[in-house]
């Protein structure tokens, strides 16, 4: 077993004490709260088991469930389990958390869980990190599960076979889970006559003459006499046959000769227009199949549909199963520019108005914008950059550009002594929604 801490600091406490150091504080209760999960067989197999972080997991229910209990009254806390090394999750906080606790101080404290030595029999290797966010204010509320597995568009098939569905899942209302972002998948596509579609993949094929069968037919399992007391348990779960009574005879049975039938199955494995063994059997299931030589043509779901650098796993028409890496763009894309409105002189200065303006131009995360700053390079040789601001709901109305949206501050603007030239860069950092760093900026040169 190994594991790698932060700060373990042996002193818990169940109330805030106004007169320790907050950072002091807040080390000593996560150092605390991940000690207790380290030192604990059962919570390491928790982190090494959970699969999914939401309350559908159990093993995510359980470690949330023990931490919550160590969180004093009066602060919120979220925890994360990333696999170690994805390089797909940074393990960021989740971003509806982000966005609920943007005024507050956040401490982050991880462990990492490697493994479980157990009985010596039962060993688990699964290396996982815990990170916990704590912070002093309201808890934001995480009790949901998962409607659906897999982000992106899931294909389907109609009951008939008839037509191709989709629908989309993801994380729609900005909790914690997947859901479905419609209540029934919608129809995309029809099959042409003598052809079907396929589940899970979005596509018609043509009606394949192979098949596998399950054929089925009923055996004699027990013959003879049953003695009237055993009426009620012989030939259990079968059929039972009566075909007259039974000679007493030396045993002195008083009862009737039985023979007692049950149900046996066979399979007749994948091949075109398969027959059951003999006339004795019937068939009880057919269904469509592919035979060996099935010649892998599509597979899905497609790159495009899973972000850029994350490894999944795709299904061909044959039902073979191969790794891809996305390339759908989960990351913010931002652009800044300007226009310039109006020009001004005052007490050897120059006056420059504009609209400063920020884009997305991606089309598939949004993002907020924490923070702004205005920097100068001058040909007088002074270089300088005004305080870094954050009252960007203010300027532009709106710290949150939408997917394709923008905000502008229409009434922005510099004043620069004259005699030099200057060049002016406006730079803007922020995360997008799935917790990624972003930053732009625009830049103009202006001679006052």
């Amino acid at each position: 077993m190994i594991i790698i801490s932060g700060a373990l600091i042996a002193v818990y406490s169940q109330q805030t004490d106004r007169g320790v150091d907050p950072v002091e504080y807040y080390d000593s209760l996560q150092g605390q709260i991940l000690a207790d999960v380290s030192g604990r067989s059962d919570l390491r197999l928790n982190v090494l088991n959970v699969e999914e972080e939401d309350f559908g997991d159990e093993n995510f229910v359980a470690l949330n469930d023990f931490i919550g209990g160590k969180i004093p009254e009066g602060f919120g806390y979220s925890i994360r389990v990333c696999t170690l090394g994805d390089d797909a999750d940074h393990c960021n906080m989740r971003a509806p958390v982000f966005i609920a606790t943007m005024d507050e101080d956040i401490y982050v404290e991880e462990i990492i869980v490697s493994a479980e030595v157990g009985e010596g029999t039962d060993a688990i290797y699964n290396p996982k990190k815990l990170r916990l966010f704590v912070w002093e204010g309201k808890s934001v509320g995480m009790d949901c599960e998962n409607n659906c597995s897999v982000e992106g568009m899931i294909f389907s098939c109609s009951d008939d076979g008839t037509q191709v569905l989709e629908r989309e899942c993801g994380n729609f209302d900005n909790d914690f889970c997947l859901e479905w972002e419609e209540d029934e998948a919608k129809e995309i596509g029809t099959c042409e006559d003598g052809y079907e579609c396929v589940d899970g993949l979005g596509i018609c094929r043509e009606i394949s003459n192979t098949f596998n069968l399950t054929c089925e037919k009923e055996e004699p399992t027990y013959m003879g006499c049953v003695d009237d007391d055993d009426d009620a348990t012989v030939c259990a779960g079968g059929r039972r046959q009566e075909t007259g009574g039974c000679d007493p005879g030396l045993f002195g049975y008083n009862g009737d000769y039985t023979t007692c039938w049950y149900m046996v199955e066979e399979t007749v494995e994948c091949s075109e227009n398969p027959v059951c063994p003999s006339s004795e059997w019937t068939i009880k299931k057919k269904e469509s199949c592919v035979p060996p030589s099935c010649i892998d043509t599509i597979w899905a779901p497609l790159p495009g549909s899973v972000c850029t650098g994350t490894t999944f796993t795709q299904i061909s028409n044959c039902g073979e199963t191969r790794s891809a890496v996305g390339t759908k763009n989960c990351v913010a894309e931002l652009t800044a520019s300007y226009e310039m409105n109006s020009v001004g002189e005052s007490g050897g200065y120059t006056y420059y108005y504009y609209d400063s303006i920020i884009s997305e131009t991606g089309g598939d995360v949004g993002a907020i914008i924490n923070s702004r700053q205005k920097c100068y390079v001058s040909s007088g040789g002074s270089n300088w950059c005004n305080d870094v601001k954050t009252n960007i709901a203010i300027d532009y109305g709106t710290n949150y550009i939408s997917p394709d949206g923008q905000v502008s501050d229409p009434i922005n603007y510099v004043y620069l002594e004259q005699g030099y030239n200057y060049v002016v860069t406006e730079t803007f950092c922020g995360t997008d929604d799935n917790g990624n760093s972003v930053q732009t900026s625009y830049s103009f040169s202006v001679t006052p």
